[in-house]
Parts: structure tokens; sequence; C-alpha cells
């Protein structure tokens, strides 16, 4: 980066030993720094990845996965060119082609995103439309209380927007430095009442649970053996802190 950035006098290797990251690590530190304004999280690059290596390495790709890869490198690039200043004449002929894209795919994600709290209206009705209020309340306040599995980093409480049940946002933290606050970025939605479960683009289209969330706690509370000396000055490599 430094030898990227003109000021390779003080890397640590010449030029010509500069090695490449791969496009998980790219994103990573991308959206280390941009934080909300990147609308793909690593787990919805997943098949940018696969198509990328697929191609690279035998020359084979998923004919049925091109638009959907398509449009996320386009995703991805669009808030880097406005953080670079570099406007839409980068398309050049294929802007239209890009504006295409883009336009089905929200309205795919929007017809996606209805069919799933149509789906889960039912779900909901059918087990337990049938009982009643009182039994009906004791049962969803039982079922509220189980969370769901713990190989996201954290989670929070919200309100389902199919049955109106509490169901639970996971995601990823990061320090605020200028706040010296922990934030939450939700990109998962689940309630066990319904089954409902919306994701990455869907989750945007619902209003307020894509928000980032600042929490309670402080950075020394809520991280084990954390320093802001040791934030500042760190490479986020991961580790603890999951890809601030």
């Amino acid at each position: 980066m430094l030898h990227a950035t003109g000021h390779g006098a003080h890397a640590s290797v010449p030029a010509e030993q500069v090695k490449t990251i791969g496009l998980a690590e790219a994103h990573a530190r991308a959206q280390k720094i941009l934080r909300k304004k990147m609308p793909v999280d690593q787990r919805a690059l997943g098949p940018l990845t696969n198509a990328r290596n697929g191609v690279a390495h035998s020359g084979m790709y998923d004919r049925s996965e091109v638009n959907a890869v398509f449009t996320t490198c386009l995703r991805l690039i669009d808030p880097l060119l406005v953080e670079l200043k570099i406007d839409t004449s980068y398309w050049g002929r294929y802007e239209s082609l890009h504006d295409r894209l883009l336009e089905e795919n929200v309205e795919a994600v929007r017809v996606r995103l209805e069919s799933k709290l149509a789906r889960a209206k039912d779900v909901f009705s059918e087990r337990y439309g049938h009982l009643p209020q009182k039994e009906r309340e004791l049962v969803l306040g039982t079922i509220a209380r189980v969370s769901p599995p713990g190989y996201i980093e954290h989670d929070a409480p919200a309100t389902c927007p199919a049955c109106d049940s509490q169901g639970w946002l996971s995601g990823d933290t990061h320090v605020d430095e200028d706040e010296g606050a922990v934030m939450f970025t939700p990109f998962v939605f689940s309630c066990p009442a319904c089954d409902l479960r919306v994701e990455h683009e869907e989750l945007e289209e619902l209003e307020g649970l894509a928000e980032e969330v600042k929490l309670d706690e402080s950075p020394t509370d809520f991280y084990a053996d954390w320093e802001p000396s040791e934030v500042r000055g760190s490479s986020w490599d991961g580790g603890p802190f999951h890809n601030f």
C-alpha cells in the first residue's frame, strides 16, 4: 500500500518484492474504511469470490450466476468511485447496462423479500392462529428467549416485520474511535416464531433494521484485552476484533 500511494521509501520491502492480496482481504480493508457505505459484506461476497477463483484457476464458471456476480461487482465498485471522486463516465459505453443490472437487482430483492414475508405470515398463522390470546403470548414469550446460534459475533432483539414477535438481528461490531463506542452492524434478521430470515440487501429494504447501532457497553467492557492504542496502531487483521 505504501508503494501504491507513493510512499515506497517507508516500506519494509522494495517494490519488486511486493505481494498481492486476495479479493476477500481487499474487500475487508475497504470495508474497514467505508463501513456502512460498502453495501456488500463478506458473506455476500462468496459467489463473486467463487466465480473469480473458478475462472482464474480452472477456466470454469456457473452460467446461472453471471448476472448476480456482475451485479455484486457493480455494487462494490460504485461506493469506491464516490470516495475517489470518479464520475459515472467510468463505465463508458456500459453505463446503461450498469444501470439496468442494478435496477433489476433491486426489483429482484424486493420480490424475494415480499415472498419471504408472505410465507412467514402463513407459517405464523398455521402455528399460532388457533391459540387463545393469553396462551399465544405465553408461547411466543418463551420462543423469544431462544437466541440464534453463536457463530455470529453479536445479536440484538428486534420486532419481526412479518409477525410482530421478537426476533434477532445478528452481525458484526467495531469500535468508533471518535466516539470511543462499540458499534453494532446487523446483516441478518431471523425470527424463531415464523421462521423469517432476511439478510444483506433484503434487510436494507426493511426500515430501521439495517441501521448501525451504538451499544451501551464501552470497548474495554465489550472486548477482552482491548486497548485504545492497540486498535489505533494495529493493522486490524481480524483476530478477536472480527474485522473492525
